[in-house]
């Protein structure tokens, strides 16, 4: 587990070797951890905007092909142009553990040494707006992401 101090150092680096990490807080707290740099911005994806409730099948293999697809085409988009770095911060990672995604997207489609991930798992998921039937489990979430062959850190914000 590594402390606030270490992400900031992590994130501080010229450059990163396919960085995952797993932040538990609150999304304040990881931006305020994030260092003010030039050439290092920033984006946001919330895995819920992939669900469009009525155009969902009603398989869950399916809906992970959907899934898949769409995070894709929107990693590819938001690769850094040259010459800048970017942090991603992703919310809503109960969705990967829900369709079992994994990580693999992240890697292939982003992940460099000039993009990191931050997958946010946000210490109060009641305030989360999860869709009926699907319920967030934090502890379920960090045993998921927390393996060696998936995120390499984790920062437990307090």
């Amino acid at each position: 587990m590594k402390t606030v101090a270490d992400f900031t150092r992590l994130a501080s680096q010229r450059t990163w070797d396919k960085d995952v990490v797993v932040w538990v807080g609150a999304e304040a707290s990881l931006l305020a951890a994030l260092p003010g740099m030039s050439g290092l911005n920033r984006s946001t994806v919330d895995l819920l905007d992939f669900l469009q409730e009525g155009d969902l099948p009603d398989d869950d293999d399916d809906v992970a092909a959907v899934l898949r697809r769409v995070l894709r085409s929107r990693l590819a988009e938001l690769a850094p142009p040259g010459g800048q770095r970017r942090i991603l911060i992703v919310k809503s990672v109960g969705i990967l553990v829900r369709y079992n995604l994994g990580l693999r997207e992240f890697f292939d489609w982003f992940c460099c040494d000039r993009a990191m991930v931050v997958l946010l798992v946000d210490a109060t998921p009641e305030r989360i707006g999860f869709p009926l039937g699907i319920e967030c489990r934090p502890r379920l979430l960090l045993d998921y992401f927390h393996r060696p062959d998936l995120a390499k850190h984790l920062v437990v914000a307090s």
